[in-house]
């Protein structure tokens, strides 16, 4: 209680939590939340000290990650004609909003792209690409995507001006992959030799583009090939959400994972924070959130839990310290917009609120990944 009165606190970060409700409960005087958040108080009249002297050897960490596909995405899985209305949206409204949004509160963000999305369109090394088998795709993986045409053409699949303005943000976005064209590298169905070819194609792009870094997001999630990864350069990629706390849960099915995060909307139950690890010679960095769009049912649940979701994730970072790694998709904007805009808008403020306060940093993928290479989270 007398540190935060102290003249001294200059030698102290300051930031925001909450204690939990079981010790607002508790019988007696003030007591010490005994966590990472020192100085935490909480009261016997139920009242909670927000602004709390906190260790600044704590690492506290906010890190964004965005899956910037277009098409790609769900072409092979989603009505065809929506996907491409979606994508030209994406291209010529969505990602410049983000920009500027993601711009006005200065926060940088790994744009995990698909590799041809950064070129003016397919070459012929890419249609020469073994062939991959997936159950529900009746004709080759890249038999729908226009050959011969680059952005003016088909903006829905090919967008290297807007991979050009992330690039010369100020705010220092990092440029990461998400495969070359979105095959599953988890998947029996896609060959070894085309998982290769697919990494080598993005480290071409990523020496076309001056692109440093290895940061890498798997297509739906669909992990595999971290030791050819690691062996081509790549050093870090995201790994599966913690939704209940335990790597061995989240790796359960993607229903599963679904109706969980779904659950959890409607529940406005707060993301986990994660903590990044050594997998191998690759840093896996595991996901706290998906911001999910409000389509079909899910447009019932109001914008105001997801909002809830996203305050609570950083007052547990604030009070556990780890990180926070809130992603998304950019093409989901254009469902039900603005409204998924103006939730992650207020969530950067928040954000942008707690840099200026010195609670936690924003970092992207690669800055992380370099921090725990050098023993230095």
């Amino acid at each position: 209680k007398n540190a935060l009165h102290s003249s001294t606190s200059a030698s102290f970060g300051f930031g925001c939590a909450l204690v939990p409700r079981s010790l607002r409960s508790l019988p007696g005087l003030e007591r010490r939340l005994a966590t990472s958040c020192r100085g935490v108080l909480a009261r016997s009249d139920g009242r909670a000290v927000r602004c709390c002297v906190q260790a600044a050897s704590v690492t506290r960490v906010v890190t964004i990650s965005l899956d910037f596909e277009l098409a790609w995405g769900s072409f092979d899985v989603a009505n065809r004609a929506d996907v491409l209305r979606c994508a030209r949206w994406t291209h010529d409204e969505g990602v410049p909003l983000l920009l500027e949004v993601l711009a006005r509160y200065g926060i940088p963000a790994t744009w995990a792209t698909v590799g041809a999305v950064a070129r003016d369109g397919l070459t012929l090394a890419d249609r020469r690409m073994e062939e991959v088998s997936y159950p529900w795709m009746r004709e080759g993986w890249l038999a729908p995507v226009p050959f011969g045409v680059g952005e003016a053409d088909a903006p829905e699949w090919f967008a290297p001006r807007l991979v050009d303005r992330i690039q010369e943000s100020a705010v220092g976005h990092e440029v990461g992959f998400h495969g070359h064209t979105h095959v599953l590298f988890g998947h029996p169905g896609t060959p070894q030799g085309r998982k290769e070819q697919e990494l080598l194609a993005c480290r071409e792009v990523a020496a076309e583009r001056g692109i440093e870094g290895g940061s890498f997001v798997f297509p739906r999630n669909s992990i595999g090939a971290l030791d050819a990864m690691s062996r081509l350069g790549f050093s870090t990629y995201r790994d599966v959400d913690w939704l209940d706390g335990s790597r061995r849960l989240a790796r359960r099915s993607s229903t599963y994972r679904s109706v969980v995060s779904a659950l959890s909307d409607v529940a406005a139950r707060a993301p986990r924070i994660v903590e990044p690890s050594m997998c191998g010679e690759m840093v896996a960095q595991p996901g706290s959130m998906m911001l999910r769009y409000p389509a079909g049912w899910r447009g019932r649940i109001p914008d105001s839990f997801r909002s809830r979701r996203l305050q609570a994730g950083l007052a547990s970072l604030a009070a556990r310290g780890g990180q926070l790694h809130v992603w998304f998709h950019p093409v989901n904007l254009y469902y039900g917009h603005p409204r998924m805009l103006t939730v992650f808008e207020s969530f950067l403020r928040s954000v942008r609120d707690g840099v200026e306060q010195d609670t936690w940093e924003v970092l992207t993928m690669g800055r992380v990944a370099d921090r725990v290479r050098a023993g230095e989270w």
